[in-house]
């Protein structure tokens, strides 16, 4: 029977892989840190348009306090020309 050639032992890997193997790691850590650095930025938007959307509520919240008030006036004075008229009509 003739014999296989036997490869060498892969016990030890080449020079090469280890290269790899340290660029790999630090692309990973540069990726870590772009996404640690991306999820500040994105937190730092997310605060301003909170901040944007409470200035929106006190606005909204100002109109609909005027209108409300412009709500009573209005029905107010609708009630007080009615009992003018009513007057004027009886007498």
């Amino acid at each position: 029977m003739p014999e296989t050639p036997q490869s060498p032992s892969s016990s030890q890997p080449p020079a090469e892989f280890h290269w790899g193997i340290s660029y790999l790691r630090e692309d990973f850590q540069n990726l870590r840190t772009d996404f640690q650095n991306l999820r500040t930025e994105v937190r730092a938007e997310i605060q301003d348009l909170r901040a944007e959307i409470r200035g929106v509520h006190v606005r909204i919240d100002d109109g609909n306090k005027r209108q409300d008030t412009h709500f009573r006036w209005l029905l107010t004075t609708m009630i007080a020309l009615a009992g003018v008229i009513i007057a004027v009509l009886k007498t």
